[in-house]
């Protein structure tokens, strides 16, 4: 897939991608091409929350960066006549993106102050760990000119969706998610120097196990998420682990009287529009 690399002072270009990596990132999730090589748009949610993003962007806006775009797919979704460039860590995501991509760390994006009307971010900051994550709101911060576009997983429940290695025991959120954002209030403090302007909720409704029958289901019932996709992130593995009966049956049974109790509901997704109010740089 042929494209250019946007150029930036200090930055060496490989292939046609623009690199800048923090060595400490580790690739073994995010380096699958099976992650990124299909059209998230194809479904119907992803739709809606691309829609939704094209409707909150103001109007007059005219350069727009994705920080961790992934493969695109929501830049790809944008009306044409933005000026955008989309950054990512992965190499392999930002191989299918369509336009100006930036192979780079969230917590070091090589750009000027100001460089940007707007920078989104789409589900990103869950998967940050702190040192990071504390680092790259100051980024998005700092290039940011207008606006910030920012979206999460809402009330996420970070220990439904484990499995555990087989290789090595260790038991892992699937997505790589190490944080939840469980009110709007919880992103407005992140921004200190920008005003919330509007945020809505997308997404189909998250319903969660209790958190008894989760716990019997995992530990007692030996059943975990089972994602093709998840890599340990202590070992590498992508082998899983798989409980024999009668642990089996126990999850069964469990999974079936869950069905009847009442549960957690959440939209899938927060999404929050952000306008600069301080006087900028200087």
């Amino acid at each position: 897939m042929g494209f250019k690399a946007y150029a930036c002072a200090n930055l060496g270009v490989l292939d046609g991608a623009t690199v800048m990596i923090n060595p400490s990132d580790n690739p073994a999730l995010y380096e699958q091409d099976a992650v990124w090589n299909n059209d998230y748009l194809e479904d119907p949610f992803y739709r809606t929350k691309a829609r939704l993003i094209q409707g909150m962007i103001p109007y007059g806006v005219r350069t727009i960066i994705d920080v961790g775009c992934g493969n695109g797919a929501n830049l790809h979704a944008l009306d044409s006549g933005y000026w955008v460039v989309g950054a990512d860590r992965s190499r392999t995501a930002i191989r299918y993106l369509k336009g100006r991509p930036v192979q780079t760390s969230a917590d070091y994006l090589p750009f000027k102050d100001w460089s940007f009307d707007v920078v989104m971010s789409h589900q990103l900051l869950e998967h940050l760990p702190e040192d990071v994550f504390e680092r790259a709101v100051q980024e998005l911060t700092r290039i940011a000119s207008r606006y910030l576009l920012v979206s999460v997983p809402y009330r996420d429940r970070l220990k439904q969706p484990r499995d555990c290695c087989r290789e090595c025991g260790c038991i892992y959120n699937v997505w790589g998610h190490v944080r939840n954002f469980n009110e709007v209030a919880e992103i407005r403090r992140l921004f200190p120097a920008f005003q919330l302007r509007i945020h809505a909720f997308c997404g189909h409704e998250n319903e969660y196990m209790t958190r008894v029958g989760l716990w019997i289901r995992q530990y007692l019932g030996g059943r975990w998420e089972g994602n093709p996709n998840s890599v340990c992130p202590r070992c590498g593995s992508k082998e899983k682990y798989q409980a024999g009966f009668p642990r089996r049956a126990i999850a069964g049974i469990v999974d079936r009287l869950d069905r009847l109790m009442p549960k957690e509901k959440a939209f899938w997704w927060l999404m929050c529009l952000f306008e600069r109010t301080d006087s900028g740089p200087g």
